[in-house]
């Protein structure tokens, strides 16, 4: 990998089945196109569908076909309630020696805490990890639409304030606070922010 931001090489990773491709997909998969540079490419894992092709640009790879463990990952807790976004239904609760068993209050199942679910995008982003000779591979929901053009420069400070910020968890300096806010003002990533709203 390569320490100078310009020559870094980029890769967007993407999941999408049959109904959100119809659903959203096809317009994630057309305004990427449109708006990221030639130079990144975009790891397509899909299933049920196939996709578009654009040389160069697009590289699709069948989700279920690429990562068999992903089969048997979804196999194994296929019977798991809380490996599928359900809570129990009954909490223990201890104060000091005590414990007592409560009921919790009736909750739907939470997409956050389904682990089948999310397997999708990490055996989808280890196999990408495996395949690409890219430096930084970058996850971008298949339900996302791009409304200006994307260039490298902005890829490159992006994935840096990301690191700096989440991996790293330190303040930005207040030069990055300012071109963050920056960015943040252009109209694209208002109409975005409106739009996603």
């Amino acid at each position: 990998m390569s320490l100078n931001p310009s020559e870094r090489r980029f890769a967007v990773v993407t999941t999408c089945h049959a109904a959100g491709y119809e659903t959203y997909g096809r317009t994630m998969i057309e305004t990427f196109l449109a708006h990221w540079p030639a130079e990144v490419a975009l790891l397509l894992y899909h299933e049920g569908f196939e996709p578009p092709t654009a040389p160069g640009r697009i590289e699709a790879h069948d989700l279920m076909a690429s990562c068999p463990e992903l089969l048997d990952f979804k196999r194994r807790h296929a019977d798991n309630p809380r490996a599928n976004g359900q809570r129990p239904r009954w909490r223990r609760v201890r104060l000091g020696p005590l414990a007592m068993t409560l009921p919790l209050p009736r909750r739907r199942p939470s997409y956050r805490w389904d682990a089948v679910r999310f397997a999708h995008k990490c055996y989808a982003l280890f196999d990408a990890a495996r395949r690409t000779d890219a430096d930084v591979l970058i996850w971008i929901d298949a339900d996302t639409r791009f409304f200006a053009d994307v260039t490298l420069a902005d890829i490159s400070v992006s994935c840096a304030l990301g690191i700096w910020k989440g991996a790293l968890d330190k303040p930005l300096p207040d030069k990055l606070v300012v071109y963050r806010e920056r960015l943040a003002a252009r109209p694209a990533y208002q109409r975005a922010l409106k739009a996603h709203s």
